[in-house]
């Protein structure tokens, strides 16, 4: 067996491995840092929105679900509740405040004191539904959060109201 060549500057390379305790404490209060990883996430899912808007169109044309918008939705909405996780943990962040690690997303918002009106409300418990459990396994560990599923299929209106909360929510940042 050989060794493995690495084509690359060591020097970087050694800088990079060499993680230590201090920089896990400095990376997990840096505001840039879950910034960042929130936008990367949404960047993401707003790849996948190009797709599913193409389904929705085709939706109206032909009036039959596809298959495919069920799996984008819930790959989308999977995304899309990672980023506004990872974005509420942020706005602690940016208030000297320590993130709460949980996947609530709507009691986080209501810990933060940030008003939404009720579509945010609804949004935000579907992709609390979807970031628990049904963007990532066929059922959830309990029988009872099964009755209490919610709708991923992602509609046109839908898609508004995440852009908008989206923006609501970077703007409290500080």
């Amino acid at each position: 067996m050989s060794d493995i060549e690495i084509f690359c500057d060591h020097q970087e390379l050694n800088r990079r491995m060499k993680f230590s305790e201090y920089d896990y404490k400095e990376l997990s209060k840096s505001l840039d840092a879950w910034k960042v990883k929130a936008e990367d996430l949404f960047y993401c899912a707003n790849i996948l929105e190009l797709q599913l808007k193409n389904e929705i169109t085709s939706i109206s044309m032909d009036s039959r679900l596809s298959v495919s918008i069920d799996k984008i939705s819930s790959t989308y909405m999977l995304l899309v509740g990672y980023s506004f996780e990872l974005l509420i943990k942020t706005i602690y962040i940016s208030r000297d405040l320590e993130p709460i690690f949980d996947h609530n997303l709507l009691s986080q918002i209501n810990r933060l004191d940030i008003v939404i009106n009720d579509a945010e409300k609804h949004i935000l418990g579907r992709l609390t539904d979807v970031i628990y459990w049904e963007g990532r396994y066929p059922t959830p560990k309990k029988q009872e959060y099964f009755k209490d599923k919610r709708n991923v299929i992602v509609l046109n209106h839908d898609l508004k109201i995440v852009h908008d909360l989206y923006e609501k929510l970077k703007i409290q940042i500080n």
